[in-house]
């Protein structure tokens, strides 16, 4: 008789597909006014996954700004703000630190890389 009971569960909490997309791009924490150089690492039309340069002390619900530079000229546009708050913190590595972040509108974000 097996009593061994598999109690591993996988839930998908992701609401739109994935794409790997790596862009520079800057955070704005409104609530200290600090920009963070980051990069995507991966872009839905709901969320990303971005890689902060620099630890910082954010938390889960934070809100943020997330400028993404398309063109990867350098200069990051206003008009690329796209709101979004913090859903998950990795463990910082170093000065950097992966974080999850889900938009607060659907983006039709230009995905193709």
């Amino acid at each position: 008789m097996d009593t061994t009971t598999d109690t591993t569960v996988c839930t998908e909490r992701r609401h739109s597909e994935r794409v790997e997309c790596k862009r520079p791009c800057k955070v704005l924490h409104p609530a200290s006014m600090r920009y963070m150089a980051a990069r995507t690492l991966d872009l839905s039309a709901t969320g990303a996954l971005l890689e902060l340069s620099h630890h910082r002390p954010l938390t889960t619900g934070d809100r943020v700004d997330v400028l993404i530079d398309w063109d990867q000229r350098g200069v990051v546009a206003r008009d690329t703000t796209v709101e979004a708050t913090i859903v998950r913190l990795g463990t910082p590595e170093g000065l950097r630190q992966r974080v999850g972040v889900s938009f607060l509108t659907e983006q039709a974000l230009p995905l193709a890389a």
